[in-house]
C-alpha cells in the first residue's frame, strides 16, 4: 500500500482545513490491531452548515472516457473508460503533479493499513502510515509533526520537500517554520497553533483521546497533543460512533450543559452526514468493505439494520433527516 493515486478519483477521504468553519469536520482512524474485530476504520462528521445532502448509488458503467471537473476548486482530469470500484490501495501508483487544493487531508486505506495524507500547499504533500495498534482523532488543524523520510515504511512526501522547506526558512521574506537539522516538521511549516485553534480545533483531539484512551489525563488547554494513541480497549464502530456524537459529552466542557470555555465539539447542529468506513479481514473480501452512514447528526442518528424498502425502489434517493432538537443557546458554526 506504498504507492498511491493522488489524482482525482483515487480511493480516500479529504477533508479541508479551513480558517473558517464553513468546511469543518471531525475525523477519526483507527488500525487493524486496534479494533475489536481486525478491521481498519476510517470515520468522519462532514460538517458545512445549511446543507440537503443527497446519498446516491452509482453503478458500474463503460460509456467513458469521461472528463471530471471539481465544482469547488475547478480541478480538471480524465476518468477511464470502464468506471469499477477499485479494490485494494497497491492497484494504483503514485501519479505526481495531479493535485488536490491546499490545506487538505486525504486518508488512503484498504483491509490492511491506513495512510494519512496532508496536503500544505499545491506542491506540498506530506503522508504518514497509521500505526496498526494506534488511532488517531483529526480536527481542521494540520498535525503531522516530524518526518522520518528514511522510513519509507511509515513515511512519504513531495519531490524535494526538506530542500524547499530549507530554502524557505532561510528566506527572510517567508522565514518558513518547520525546518530543524535536515528535518521537516510538516504542521509547524504549513499549518496553524494559534488562539483559533485552541477553540476550535485542540479541543476535539483532547475530547476524542478522553474516550478512546480515559487513563492518559490531558488539559483540554494543551498546545499540541500526540497524533496516535493506544486505545484503553479495543475499538468498535460503535466506540467510534460515541466519538462522533461528543459533545464534550459528560464534562463540564458540554455544549449541552454550562458549555465552560465554548470549546468547539465534535457532534454540532451542523453536522449534515457522519459515516464510518469499515474494511473487515474476517470475510470475504467481495463484501469485505461497509459504510456505515448516518444522513443527519451522529448524535440524533438511530440504527437502521436493514435496507428500508424505499432505498430499494430506486437507485437514487433523497433521504431527508428531522431537524435537531434540545439546543438551549445560539451555537457559532
Amino acid at each position: 500500500m506504498r504507492k498511491f493515486i493522488w489524482a482525482a478519483g483515487a480511493l480516500g477521504l479529504a477533508a479541508a482545513f479551513t480558517a473558517t468553519p464553513v468546511k469543518a469536520c471531525t475525523t477519526v482512524v483507527d488500525g487493524k490491531k486496534a479494533t475489536t474485530d481486525g478491521s481498519t476504520l476510517v470515520a468522519r462528521n462532514e460538517d458545512v452548515g445549511a446543507w440537503s445532502k443527497h446519498f446516491y448509488v452509482h453503478q458500474a458503467t463503460s460509456n467513458g472516457p469521461t472528463t471530471y471537473v471539481s465544482e469547488d476548486n475547478g480541478f480538471k482530469t480524465s476518468l477511464p473508460k470502464t468506471a469499477l470500484r477499485y479494490t485494494s490501495m497497491p492497484d494504483g501508483e503514485q501519479v505526481n503533479g495531479q493535485w488536490i487544493f491546499g490545506e487538505n487531508g486525504v486518508i488512503f486505506s484498504d483491509k490492511n493499513e491506513i495512510w494519512y495524507m496532508e496536503i500544505g500547499s499545491g506542491h506540498t504533500w506530506a503522508a504518514v502510515r497509521v500505526p496498526d495498534n494506534k488511532y488517531a482523532v483529526i480536527p481542521n488543524q494540520m498535525v503531522i509533526g516530524k518526518l522520518n523520510l528514511k522510513d519509507s515504511k511509515n513515511y512519504m512526501a513531495s519531490t524535494n520537500l526538506v530542500k524547499k522547506v530549507k530554502a524557505w526558512s532561510q528566506n527572510k521574506k517567508i522565514k518558513l517554520a518547520g525546518y530543524v537539522k535536515s528535518t521537516v516538521n510538516y504542521s509547524k511549516a504549513f499549518g496553524t497553533n494559534d488562539k483559533t485553534d485552541a477553540i476550535y480545533n485542540r479541543p476535539r483531539m483532547w475530547d476524542g483521546q478522553r474516550i478512546l484512551t480515559p487513563s492518559k489525563k490531558q488539559s483540554i488547554t494543551k498546545k499540541s497533543y500526540t497524533l496516535f494513541l493506544k486505545p484503553e480497549k479495543k475499538v468498535s464502530p460503535a466506540k467510534v460512533g460515541q466519538v462522533l456524537s461528543s459533545h464534550f459529552t459528560g464534562t463540564k466542557y458540554s455544549s449541552y450543559g454550562k458549555w465552560k470555555g465554548g470549546y468547539r465539539p465534535i457532534n454540532v447542529p451542523t453536522d449534515v452526514e457522519s459515516h464510518i468506513l469499515q474494511i473487515r479481514n474476517n470475510v470475504p473480501k467481495e463484501y469485505a468493505a461497509i459504510q456505515w452512514l448516518a444522513m443527519a447528526r451522529r448524535l440524533t442518528a438511530s440504527a437502521c439494520l436493514s435496507t428500508p424498502t424505499s432505498v430499494t425502489r430506486q437507485a437514487r434517493t433523497r433521504l431527508i433527516p428531522s431537524p435537531p432538537t434540545g439546543l438551549t443557546k445560539p451555537r457559532p458554526w
